[in-house]
């Protein structure tokens, strides 16, 4: 059942009936199918069609739509992250979007025209209408799966229209379904003594959003064509553009609209290659060869002095008492590793890489898929659950408590309440494996 929350107003509304009503003032039609259809999980697209079809027949008539279709996805389909790429930013079509919710979950964020941003999480017998020209984005939840039926106006499908405004970057998409724990439920705690290693994120969790985002972000906007230009024939440069290119020829096979790629020149595969990283960077892909990428147009500008970076305030002494405790700190981050290192030899509070056994980065594989941490922990040669991951992203915890590592969600923001997680949730990283004080008689 729908869940619907504007986190501007801290209002949250699950009641199917006011669901409905509150939808409607922002022009989203939402209703309830019957959702006892004698459907097999495995049931074939057709099968569902059909078992369906008086409620297709009826929003065809309504609607005008002229064709239905099944779509299927799971965290195991290929392409997912460049298939959920054309949609997880805001955009509009030139005609609605209708799903209806035979398994898994999603969440719809709608942007009404001068209104505040409203989330609509969607299961298992949901039907929900977006009219045409509607901001909105969509995201999988933690499972990354979803099944449903669409239907269309136009037998082509929808077409995205990007806005370019930047609003879903502050937006999380974070889910309350069945993942959601209650509060009477138990939450799970570490287990201090068994763990010997932290895994830390950066963006959000050491490292302030702001600070990634409009700063590192836009050095490597402003830098990336006279850095290409500077470096384009020096082989390591060549060896990321060639990686590049393979990525765009495969998120092209997936049918995503991109700028083309003209290697007729350099001059013209260097405009090509431009414009492929700010496509990426506009849809905050986690691409390879372009992480590297901006890590070398940052080594550039920690060595110029042009970038200092951020880190929270109770980072430093974090990191001193975990190493006084013997713990082990390692990084897992987006960045590649290049920019990772960097990011803390030279920040404002000094060079704080010493502390730091080592870094993953999406070479390692996915945040949000559990093999990445097993991989971790293996090279580690660590049990998982010897290791505590710390991150301010549900998704990447669910992963690694998957696989078996300890979590914790990091929620920095104070003008929210504090969330109910099966994740342990913390403020600061002031309150993991504080020092522990004692008090004695005073004998001598």
């Amino acid at each position: 059942m729908a869940v619907v929350t504007i986190p501007e107003e801290a209002r949250t509304i699950t009641d199917p009936v006011e669901i409905k009503e509150y939808l409607a003032t922002i022009g989203i039609e939402y209703e309830r199918w019957r959702d006892d259809a004698a459907l097999d999980q495995n049931a074939s697209d057709d099968a569902v069609l059909a078992a369906y079809a008086p409620e297709i027949e009826r929003l065809k008539q309504s609607g005008n739509y002229v064709t239905a279709d099944v779509i299927n996805v799971n965290a195991g389909t290929p392409g997912l992250e460049s298939m959920l790429a054309k949609f997880n930013v805001e955009h509009t079509h030139d005609e609605d979007e209708v799903r209806y919710i035979i398994a898994g979950r999603g969440l719809f964020h709608i942007h009404p025209r001068g209104g505040w941003v409203v989330a609509i999480e969607v299961t298992a017998g949901d039907l929900i209408r977006v009219p045409q020209n509607t901001m909105h984005w969509f995201n999988l939840c933690s499972e990354r799966r979803i099944r449903a039926i669409r239907l269309f106006q136009n037998q082509s499908g929808w077409k995205p229209y990007y806005t370019s405004s930047g609003v879903d970057r502050g937006y999380q998409p974070v889910c309350l379904g069945p993942v959601y724990i209650p509060p009477q439920a138990v939450i799970a705690e570490v287990d201090a003594q068994n763990v010997s290693a932290l895994l830390l994120d950066v963006e959000g969790t050491t490292t302030p959003v702001a600070f990634v985002h409009r700063t590192l972000f836009s050095f490597a906007r402003q830098h990336m064509k006279p850095f290409l230009e500077q470096h384009w024939e020096e082989e390591p440069i060549r060896v990321e553009i060639a990686e590049l290119k393979n990525q765009h020829a495969r998120d092209r096979a997936q049918g995503i609209p991109l700028p083309d790629w003209n290697a007729a020149s350099a001059s013209a595969e260097r405009s090509a290659a431009l414009a492929y990283m700010s496509w990426l960077m506009d849809h905050d892909m986690k691409c390879t060869p372009l992480k590297s990428l901006q890590g070398r147009i940052w080594q550039e500008g920690y060595r110029s002095g042009e970038l200092r970076a951020e880190v929270f305030p109770d980072v430093p002494a974090a990191l001193r008492r975990w190493s006084r405790q013997n713990r082990s700190v390692l990084i897992f981050s987006s960045g590649s590793i290049l920019a990772q290192r960097l990011l803390f030899e030279n920040t404002t509070c000094g060079d704080l890489s010493r502390f730091l056994l080592g870094c993953f980065d999406t070479t390692t594989g996915s945040k949000v898929h559990f093999a990445s941490y097993t991989r971790i922990s293996a090279a580690l040669s660590r049990s998982p659950g010897s290791i505590l991951f710390i991150s301010d992203t549900p998704g990447e915890l669910d992963a690694a408590s998957e696989a078996g590592m300890q979590t914790a969600w990091c929620v920095r923001n104070e003008g929210t309440d504090m969330p109910t997680s099966r994740h342990r949730v913390v403020r600061t990283l002031d309150q993991v494996f504080p020092e522990q004080t004692s008090t004695g008689t005073g004998q001598s």
